[in-house]
C-alpha cells in the first residue's frame, strides 16, 4: 500500500488499468472456466470438510466466485495488491472478506483451513516468502493449493509480457 492508503498502479508489473479487461473476458473463456472446474474438483476431493479458504492474489474474484457456487457454506477470504480488482471481486462475491495487501503478509498464523494461490507465484520475486506465509496461515491438518506455469524451457515473449519472473520445475516448487 502506498503512503496515502491507495493501491499502487502496478503489482508484480501488472497494470491496474488492465484489471477491467481481464475481468471482462473471464466469464466463458475456455482457460479460466477450465481452470475453475479443475480447482473446485481438487478442493472438493482433498478439502471437502473445510470451513474457510483464503485465496492470495484473488484478482477480480473469478476463482472465489466459482468456489462460492460449488461450496456455498465455505467462508471465503481473498487478498490482492490491486484495489480495482477487489472492487470487482466485491460485486462477484458479495459475502467474501476481501483485503488489499501484499502476498507476503497473508494473515494470522493458523487462521484458515486452506490457502490457495493460482497463477500468482510466478509474478513474485520472493516466492519462498509467500509460500512460507501460505503454510503459516493454514491450520494443522489444512492444506495449500497452488498453480504455476511449468517448464522453464517453455519461456516465451508471452511470459515477459505478462510479467512472469519464472516458470517452475516440479522439484523446484516442492523444494520451496
Amino acid at each position: 500500500m502506498s503512503a496515502d492508503n491507495r493501491a499502487p498502479a502496478t503489482a508484480g508489473g501488472y497494470p491496474a488499468a488492465r484489471v477491467q479487461h481481464v475481468a471482462a473476458v473471464q466469464d466463458g473463456h475456455y482457460w479460466f472456466e477450465s481452470r475453475n472446474r479443475l480447482l473446485t474438483w481438487a478442493f472438493g476431493r482433498f478439502f471437502a470438510g473445510s470451513g474457510d479458504f483464503l485465496e492470495i492474489g484473488c484478482g477480480a474474484g473469478f476463482v472465489l466466485q466459482a468456489f462460492h457456487r460449488a461450496f456455498p457454506a465455505l467462508r471465503l477470504t481473498g487478498s490482492d495488491f490491486l484495489q480495482p480488482a477487489l472492487d470487482i471481486a466485491r460485486v462477484r462475491v458479495p459475502g467474501a472478506q476481501l483485503v488489499c495487501g501484499e502476498a507476503r503478509y497473508a494473515g494470522v498464523p493458523g487462521m484458515f483451513d486452506v490457502c490457495g494461490a493460482f497463477d500468482v507465484l510466478e509474478h513474485i520475486e520472493d516466492d519462498a516468502a509467500v509460500l512460507a506465509q501460505m503454510a503459516a496461515v493454514v491450520r494443522p491438518g489444512g492444506g495449500v493449493m497452488i498453480t504455476v506455469p511449468q517448464h522453464p524451457w517453455l519461456w516465451s515473449a508471452t511470459d515477459a509480457r505478462v510479467h512472469h519472473v519464472r516458470r517452475y520445475r516440479r522439484g523446484e516448487l516442492i523444494d520451496r
